[in-house]
């Protein structure tokens, strides 16, 4: 896309921005450990009750080799003006890491937030967040020793479900994935829990191969998905910054669909 620097330079701009208004408003906390490394760190931006009533986990997309919560400060801006609060984690990136690695630590940010606020999770993520967002519904909490309800709630927007397409690609280098690597790390592959509330979305102008992951994900866990139109695979976040939004609404919807309220414990 040729106007992709412009983008993503607004990005970094309209999420600094976004910061520093739920900073002065008393209404963020930065820089929270999850984990070991320095990378492990959430943000934690409150709508303006300051309350965590409601509990999301952004995770940010970049090929899981790139990209940092605090350049998608702003698309908490939709769920925050619907009462949710909004935990946006970084990640350590491959090849520093394998890509189960990163699954294990983005396991480890859920479990940090249900303990410590003791509210269930919406997940909402891009790209490769969207991918980290099937993975994280699909988790087995309980063998792990959490407790049952961590994740209630997942949308993910224009996700790679499918690694098995990625493999022949320049970018596996850094991945190092064979076929059964990319098999098993597939969320297409894995059974979606019953009692998880799941859709997911993809632009409708983004590529073939984008759309298909999609629509072949939603038919595999059956669930929705939706094509917004006249997004690409940037854009396609542009109503995350909106209460209003079809999008946000459609969260909510997943969520109520759950009795996500009632989770908390």
């Amino acid at each position: 896309m040729p106007d992709i620097d412009a983008i993503l330079a607004g990005w970094s701009r309209d999420a600094a921005a976004y910061r520093a208004d739920r900073l002065a408003a008393g209404r963020a906390a930065l820089d929270i450990p999850y984990g070991d490394s320095g990378r492990q760190r959430l943000d934690l931006l409150l709508p303006d009750s300051g309350l965590v009533d409601r509990l999301a986990l952004f995770i940010h997309g970049g090929w899981w080799q790139m990209g940092d919560r605090r350049d998608v400060s702003h698309f908490a801006r939709g769920l925050n003006g619907q009462g949710f609060a909004v935990a946006l984690a970084s990640y350590d990136l491959c090849p520093a890491v394998s890509l189960a690695a990163i699954i294990a630590q983005l396991r480890r940010a859920c479990l940090f937030l249900r303990q410590r606020y003791r509210k269930p999770l919406l997940i909402v993520g891009h790209s490769a967040g969207g991918h980290l967002t099937a993975a994280m519904a699909a988790t087995d909490w309980a063998a792990l020793g959490g407790p049952k309800a961590v994740v209630r709630a997942g949308f993910a927007i224009s996700g790679g479900f499918d690694l098995a397409p990625l493999l022949t690609t320049s970018m596996n280098a850094d991945w190092k994935l064979d076929a059964e690597g990319a098999h098993a790390l597939s969320p297409i592959h894995w059974r979606k829990p019953q009692d998880v509330s799941f859709a997911c979305a993809v632009g409708a102008l983004e590529s073939r191969e984008f759309r298909r992951q999609s629509r072949d994900f939603a038919a595999a866990w059956s669930v929705l998905c939706t094509e917004i139109p006249d997004t690409n695979h940037f854009t396609v976040l542009e109503p995350l910054t909106d209460p209003g939004s079809a999008t946000i609404s459609e969260m909510k919807r997943l969520c109520e669909a759950v009795g996500f309220d009632r989770d908390a414990s």
